[in-house]
Order: structure tokens, then C-alpha cells, then sequence
């Protein structure tokens, strides 16, 4: 099972929640509770990595798809963070110091960078809620959906996918994927006792909890933020 192991695990933390609250006008791009973030401080996290890799919202159209994902990524890293940060608390959850450089490298920006920073301490919350966790057994709805968008991935690559037998028995015997399904549920539960609004621009959000693949292409676990929307492309209103 080895082989198969290597093609179907990696953690990455991603994750995203349900979010309540109805889309309104407004400044507002986040809530979750009292706390409240506007369009102008997404931008101001977002700008400078938008910058240091060469992207412009007025420049090209694929220049201003990417300046978009990484506002829709600070939505998506400053909920989960708020989020997970409450939940610790509550559980008695002492997250380790953020890999600020480790990130930073990653991204090739400045360790003070805003993003990469978020970041960082969204991989804190989310791997010390993750370690925190009692896993759960998965249905098998929830292993056919792994499955059948593993099968997706790895047929759009060339490859050829392990059968459903093989993932399925990998699934159950890997208990990383059962703690973040277990997060996952817990999470989702939170966020709706906090009350999380996001603006319509900057849906949808999910925040994947688990990934697999060298570049974490494959998500098994996320966490959904809200319902379907037009995505971070949307103008500002």
C-alpha cells in the first residue's frame, strides 16, 4: 500500500467554513464575530506579495485572475485564523510559533511580508487543532468523493489511479484524514456559534484542511466558507 500512500498523501492544511450571514452593502470584505476586516486591509495584505511576483489587478487579464486569488486567499487565511484562534482557546489549544521564514522562503518574499505571515499562522492553528483532533471514521459517500476526484486528477496528469478498493482500505487506515474530518465538522460547528459573514466578492471561500500531491494539488478535506458566488474577480461594490 506504500505506492498508493505516496500518490494520495501529504498534509497541507486548507479548510474553509459555513458561514452565516447575508451579503450587504457594504466596506465589509470578512466578520467573524466582533471582529470585522475591510476591503482596504484585504488589499493591504494582498499588494505586496501581488507585487513582488510581477501582478497587477490593471494589468493583463491573467495578471488580475492572480492579483484576485490572493485577496480571495487573505479572506480565506484571516477567517480560517480567526476561527481556529477561537477554537483553540476554547479547547486549550497552544498553537507552535509560526514558521514565518519557512513560509516567506517558500513564497520568495520578505519574512515580514503580511501574507506570508497570515499564512504561517494559519498553518499554527490549523496543524496544532489537526494534532488535537479525535478522528472519525469517514462514510463511504465521503471516500467516493476522495476517490472519484483523485480518479480526476490523476487521469487529467496521464497517470493511471489506484483502484477504489485500494484507496478506500489507504482511507481508512490513514488517521490524518480522520482527525480532519473530525476538524473539519468541529470547525464548520464553530463557525456558525461565532457568525461569519463574507462579501459575495470573495465567495466562494473553502480553506482545504488536508492535501496530498508534491504541490498539494489534491485536496481530500476542506472546510466551506459560504455558497457559491462570483469569486474574487467581482469588482468591489
Amino acid at each position: 500500500m506504500r505506492t498508493v500512500r505516496v500518490k494520495i498523501t501529504a498534509l497541507a492544511l486548507v479548510g474553509a467554513f459555513a458561514l452565516a450571514g447575508c451579503a450587504r452593502p457594504t466596506d465589509e470584505a470578512l466578520r467573524v464575530g466582533d471582529v470585522s476586516v475591510g476591503n482596504t486591509q484585504v488589499e493591504q495584505t494582498a499588494a505586496p506579495l501581488a507585487e513582488a511576483i510581477g501582478a497587477t489587478a490593471a494589468g493583463s487579464a491573467e495578471t488580475a485572475q492572480v492579483v484576485a486569488q490572493i485577496r480571495q486567499s487573505v479572506v480565506q487565511l484571516t477567517i480560517f485564523t480567526e476561527v481556529a484562534s477561537r477554537y483553540a482557546r476554547e479547547r486549550g489549544v497552544e498553537p507552535e510559533e509560526p514558521d514565518y521564514q519557512g513560509v516567506a522562503d517558500s513564497l520568495q518574499v520578505d519574512v515580514n511580508d503580511p501574507y506570508a505571515r497570515l499564512r504561517a499562522e494559519a498553518d499554527a492553528y490549523r496543524n496544532a487543532l489537526l494534532a488535537d483532533a479525535t478522528g472519525r471514521t469517514p462514510t463511504e459517500d465521503e471516500i467516493r468523493g476522495v476517490y472519484d476526484h483523485y480518479v480526476a486528477v490523476v487521469t487529467e496528469g496521464g497517470g493511471v489511479p489506484a483502484t477504489f478498493e485500494q484507496i478506500r482500505d489507504e482511507l481508512l487506515n490513514w488517521p490524518e484524514y480522520h482527525q480532519a474530518l473530525a476538524l473539519r465538522d468541529a470547525l464548520s460547528e464553530a463557525a456558525e456559534r461565532y457568525g461569519v459573514f463574507v462579501h459575495p466578492r470573495y465567495q466562494p471561500v473553502e480553506y482545504p484542511l488536508l492535501q496530498a500531491g508534491n504541490q498539494g494539488q489534491f485536496t481530500l478535506v476542506s472546510l466551506p466558507f459560504g455558497p457559491p458566488g462570483t469569486g474574487a474577480v467581482r469588482p468591489a461594490e
